[in-house]
């Protein structure tokens, strides 16, 4: 939890510490979540914080997203996955977990995933991807409305 406090506090400039201490004590925080527990969001709070905030090597980053989705179907860590592929410019690995992850988390709220999914299509050029896409969206709203009354 500490290490997601650290990141967001630095992420939106709220920070009051030194921005070098909070660099290295994500990476003390990482490291350690890294050596003792080991899990999957484990690995995959290390990769966006690489490429976010410490080394902001995607090659570094992306040594650890194969173990962040080992036998994960977290949504989070798809993401995060997608996310790290999309802002490094790699678009055509990104859109696969983008869609996995809608797929385990269906409600996008705030758009955040989709928003990324419809700007890869569009970096590659896949206009019609896009048009099928929101057409998807919307009808899938359209009847989770119409459910939910």
């Amino acid at each position: 939890v500490e290490a997601w406090i650290t990141h967001q506090s630095l992420f939106m400039g709220f920070s009051q510490n030194e921005k070098s201490e909070d660099l290295k004590r994500l990476d003390y925080l990482t490291n350690s979540l890294i050596k003792n527990r080991g899990n999957e969001r484990d690995y995959s709070l290390r990769a966006l914080l690489e490429l976010e905030h410490l080394s902001k090597d995607c090659n570094i980053a992306k040594n650890y997203l194969p173990k962040s989705l080992d036998n994960s179907n977290e949504s989070h860590n798809l993401v995060t996955a997608g996310f790290i592929y999309h802002a490094c410019g790699i678009y055509e690995k990104s859109i696969p977990y983008f869609h996995e992850a809608l797929r385990y988390a269906p409600v996008d709220r705030g758009y955040i995933v989709s928003g990324m999914l419809v700007a890869d299509f569009y970096n590659l050029g896949r206009m019609e991807k896009i048009k099928d896409f929101l057409i998807n969206q919307i009808l899938f709203q359209t009847d989770t409305t119409l459910t939910q009354t």
